[in-house]
């Protein structure tokens, strides 16, 4: 949470999306890939293949009598396919939550909004060990994310319309009143530029206008 609180602060990096791929530039316009990453690809890499190989050996013990053993190469493709769908529904709602993020000026609503973020990098899959296949849980947890992504993307676009709108009438409303507040004091400066002026015997000599040096 801290470290994304601080995130434009420390970090000069952007992110630009090229095609299918999502990469981090520097302030020197390189494209960079962190030390970190390459650990997490490493570690879900081998959390996949744990669950093919789950799966597999599962599939193989309960059909034993059947004869030839799983494909594993395709068993790896659909899993390879799944996971990729997976970051993707997660990258866009990251991207959503980010534009939330960049929208909220209340310091509370930052520690939040950030340890969603945190926690939602972290969110995986939660397979069903009962199920003959991992492809269910998997489409489960995506649909779940498109979910996510359409209702709050529905939410922010509600809110920035009411905001702009509100923003509209506010300024229409200030406008309005320095209007009147301007027409006043021009009234008032007539006023005490053409004076009309009684003699002795009260009768009316006319006007008299005063000009300002």
């Amino acid at each position: 949470s801290d470290a994304l609180g601080g995130m434009h602060a420390l970090s000069p990096e952007t992110i630009s999306i090229v095609g299918d791929d999502l990469l981090v530039i520097d302030e020197r316009g390189t494209a960079v890939l962190h030390e970190a990453a390459l650990q997490d690809l490493e570690d879900l890499t081998r959390e996949m293949l744990l669950t093919a190989s789950f799966y597999i050996q599962r599939f193989e013990h309960r059909h034993a009598a059947i004869g030839p053993s799983i494909d594993r190469v395709s068993v790896i493709l659909d899993l390879f396919e799944l996971e990729h769908s997976f970051c993707d529904a997660k990258c866009r709602l990251l991207q959503t939550y980010l534009c939330i993020y960049e929208h909220t000026a209340d310091p509370e609503e930052h520690d939040a909004l950030c340890q969603r973020i945190t926690d939602l990098m972290a969110q995986r899959p939660k397979f069903d060990l009962q199920d003959q296949y991992f492809d269910q849980s998997y489409t489960l947890a995506i649909c779940t994310l498109e979910d996510r992504v359409r209702l709050l993307s529905s939410m922010v676009v509600t809110q920035t319309g009411r905001e702009r709108s509100l923003r509209r009438d506010l300024c229409n409303a200030a406008h309005r009143v320095e209007s009147n507040h301007m027409l006043a004091m021009q009234k008032d400066e007539a006023r005490g530029f053409c004076r009309g002026y009684i003699d002795s015997d009260g009768a009316d000599k006319g006007v008299s206008f005063r000009y300002p040096s």
